[in-house]
């Protein structure tokens, strides 16, 4: 018998689960770490699709019945799936960098790069919009300047 989660499930069970990640986000007397929530309801998903590779748009018909269950945004759903994708063994480098960072963090391709700026936000605690302006900019002489000679940025698009 095996300790191995269970992910090939039905739709509601999914549901269930995703359910059970997310209620802790909904109450706001609880202090969580929305990003290990999000990397989990990614993991949960993604495994899920898999387990229904041979359903032709399952995928797509699990991402228009899901946001209007859970009552969360399709485009969270397609982050948290990203995340998980991109980082299928979750280690946090460090507790500087949150779901907001993550989310700027997946726009970079390539897996070394997206290593150093997360060396960097861990490092010298780089804010979002500070992140935003160094990957923005991409100039190396950013990196050796302190936070607090970095140029803000008015804006987040996200």
């Amino acid at each position: 018998m095996s300790d191995k989660p269970k992910y090939n499930t039905t739709l509601n069970d999914l549901i269930e689960s995703l359910t059970g990640l997310l209620a802790p986000l909904q109450d706001s007397s609880i202090e969580l770490d929305n990003t290990a929530v999000y990397w989990k309801v990614g993991l949960h998903i993604q495994h899920h699709i898999d387990a229904h590779f041979d359903k032709q748009n399952y995928s797509a018909y699990l991402f228009s019945t899901l946001p209007q269950v859970l009552e969360v945004s399709r485009d969270i759903l397609y982050h948290c799936v990203k995340f998980y994708k991109m980082y299928p063994q979750f280690n946090p480098v460090s507790n500087n960098i949150g779901w907001s960072h993550y989310k700027i963090l997946m726009s970079i391709k390539s897996p070394d790069e997206r290593k150093t700026y997360e060396q960097i936000v861990a490092d010298k605690k780089i804010n979002v919009s500070d992140l935003i302006t160094m990957i923005r900019k991409k100039d190396e002489n950013l990196f050796t300047l302190e936070r607090s000679q970095l140029p803000a940025l008015s804006e987040f698009p996200y």
